[in-house]
């Protein structure tokens, strides 16, 4: 122990220094959990902007930030622009939807190949309503799209199209309010809804050459089964690249953010946030 009057320090290293407990007269900085406003993970610019949106979640949000490293990275770069991102990165603290409707959808940039990986969060907002992600030539040509239905529609709750032939795979029914998770993967030939997960029988997957729209699905250039839905996030793995795709307000405007490259969607329509805070 190294001590100073009332200060001391119980642990000092050099080279990796860690400081394990520091007081000054009766008050410990670190130990007990006792964490002081001013000892953060993130940038002084980041920090002042979560705890300017987060006023009463910032403990949460600072100490999520410490016991998950790989977020800090994120928040440095675009908390100050929209510290909202916090709901996508910490949990526990709500949850952030885009909102879409009819006529709208989101290019995401990325065209399927082989192995490509799809993967979101997302549900149909109102009965009978679709929510949709994928890219087709056609109907039964080079398809690798996903399809929720609202419960209350008479229709298949969800569609996994896939391959150069078409294979159509009917799930669980998808929640309205509440996102359910949706994976379609061609290099394994699985799709998954929650935690179930089914084969499915068809010829390998090829890729095509277009883009993966978001909201709707991108039936060779134009909207097919658009409808009022909303997403939590998205990600497209390819070529051992994850594209992780949330929600990021600029010039309040809504988008989705590709957190591994900075890039934003390409939207068609005016997207809207919804904040739901936890149950």
């Amino acid at each position: 122990m190294i001590g100073l009057g009332s200060n001391r320090l119980s642990v000092c290293r050099r080279g990796g220094m860690s400081v394990t407990q520091a007081g000054r007269g009766g008050m410990e900085w670190l130990a007990g959990g006792r964490v002081p406003d001013w000892v953060t993970p993130y940038s002084a610019q980041a920090t002042a902007a979560l705890k300017a949106q987060f006023p009463t979640q910032w403990p949460t949000i600072r100490d999520y930030g410490f016991a998950h490293p790989e977020i800090v990275g994120y928040m440095n770069a675009y908390a100050p622009e929209d510290a909202k991102i916090a709901y996508s990165l910490v949990e526990g603290i709500g949850t952030r939807w885009l909102l879409g409707g009819p006529n709208m959808h989101i290019n995401l940039g990325i065209t399927p190949d082989a192995t490509t990986i799809l993967e979101a969060h997302m549900s149909p907002k109102e009965d009978g309503t679709y929510s949709s992600l994928g890219c087709r030539v056609s109907y039964n040509d080079r398809a690798f799209t996903i399809h929720a239905v609202s419960p209350n529609s008479s229709s298949r709750e969800c569609q996994f199209n896939f391959s150069n032939y078409g294979s159509f795979l009917t799930g669980k029914t998808v929640p309205i309010t509440t996102p359910s998770y949706f994976k379609l993967d061609a290099g394994a030939k699985k799709g998954t809804i929650n935690d179930t997960s089914w084969d499915i029988s068809a010829s390998s997957f090829t890729g095509n050459n277009l883009p993966i729209w978001l909201f709707a699905n991108n039936n060779n250039g134009a909207e097919h089964n658009p409808g009022k839905a909303g997403y939590v996030d998205a990600a497209i793995t390819k070529a051992g690249v994850r594209h992780w795709f949330i929600p990021f307000k600029r010039n309040n405007v809504m988008y989705m953010l590709d957190l591994a490259t900075g890039n934003l969607g390409t939207n068609v329509g005016t997207f809207t946030e919804l904040i739901e805070s936890p149950s």
